[in-house]
C-alpha cells in the first residue's frame, strides 16, 4: 500500500447512474483485480472504490453517487488533487489458462476492466455479463476500458441485449460453457441469489462483497464480515459463496 497524491484527469458522467474518475499519479502503481483504493476528497470524506484500471501512471474508477463523499468526487475538476491509499485488499489472481465468468450487476462492473487486463497478460479466458435495469445505465465499452472484451449485456426492461437480470443471463451462458471460476459483483440481494441458485458443477463460486470501510488497513474493525472473524479490507473483498453465505443471509438489503 502506498499513500499517493493524484491529479484529476477526467471526471465525467458515463451513463444515467455511473461516473468515471481518472487520475494521474507521480509513480507507476501495480494492482490485482478486485483491489481497491481509499480516496480522500479533501475536506469532505474518505471513500473506498474498486480499482477499475491501472496503466502506468493512470488509475481509474467507476462509481455511483451514494453519499456525500461520492457526490464530492463527482464534482471535482480536472487538475484538482486527492489523496489515495492504494492498493488495498486481497486481489484475485487466477492462474493462466483458467476460464472465468464475471457476473456484474450495475456498478458491479467497476472491477471488470482491471480483471480483463490481467487476463490478457496471464492468458485467462474472461466472459463478462453486465446486468442493468435499462440501457441508459450502460456505459460505452471504450469509456471504461472494455473495448475488445467478451461482454454480454442484460437489461431488465429488454431495451438492449438479453431481457432479464445478469444472473438470468449468466445461468444461460453457464449451461453452454464450462468455467473454472464464476465471480459475482453487485447488490447484496443479487449475491445472495447467486450463491443459492447458480449451479456448482465444477466451478468455484465467488462473490465480491461491499461493507463499511473506514481505514482500509485492518486497524479499525469497521469492515468485519459478520459473523466471520474476517475483515473485508484484509481478507477480501473476494470470498467463496460457502464462506460468506451466512453473512449474506443476515441482511435483507
Amino acid at each position: 500500500m502506498k499513500l499517493v497524491e493524484a491529479e484529476a484527469l477526467r471526471i465525467e458522467k458515463a451513463s444515467k447512474t455511473l461516473w468515471v474518475a481518472e487520475f494521474s499519479v507521480a509513480e507507476k502503481l501495480r494492482g490485482l483485480p478486485f483491489e481497491f483504493a481509499m480516496i480522500w476528497v479533501k475536506g469532505v470524506d474518505e471513500i473506498p472504490l474498486s480499482i477499475a484500471w491501472l496503466d502506468k501512471q493512470i488509475v481509474g474508477f467507476i462509481f455511483k453517487i451514494r453519499g456525500e463523499g461520492t457526490r464530492a468526487l463527482s464534482s471535482i475538476k480536472r487538475g484538482d488533487r486527492v489523496l489515495m491509499k492504494i492498493p488495498l485488499g486481497k486481489g484475485f489472481a487466477p492462474p493462466s489458462g483458467t476460464k472465468i465468468l464475471l457476473v456484474a450487476g450495475g456498478v458491479g462492473i467497476a472491477p471488470a476492466p482491471l480483471l480483463a487486463k490481467y487476463c490478457r497478460e496471464v492468458g485467462c479466458t474472461l466472459t463478462i455479463v453486465w446486468g442493468v435495469k435499462s440501457s441508459d445505465e450502460l456505459c460505452s465499452p471504450s469509456s471504461i476500458w472494455l473495448d475488445g472484451v467478451d461482454l454480454e449485456v442484460a437489461t431488465e426492461d429488454g431495451s438492449q441485449g438479453f431481457r432479464g437480470t445478469a444472473l438470468d443471463l449468466a445461468m444461460r451462458i453457464a449451461r453452454d460453457g464450462v468455467f473454472d471460476y464464476v465471480v459475482a459483483v453487485g447488490p447484496r440481494a443479487m449475491l445472495r441469489a447467486f450463491c443459492r441458485e447458480f449451479p456448482r458443477d465444477k466451478c468455484e463460486k465467488l462473490v465480491a462483497l461491499e461493507t463499511m470501510v473506514k481505514c482500509g488497513m485492518g486497524m479499525c474493525g469497521s469492515c468485519i464480515v459478520k459473523p466471520l472473524p474476517k475483515l473485508l479490507c484484509i481478507d477480501g473483498p473476494v470470498f467463496s459463496c460457502s464462506e460468506v453465505m451466512r453473512h449474506l443471509e443476515l441482511s435483507n438489503s
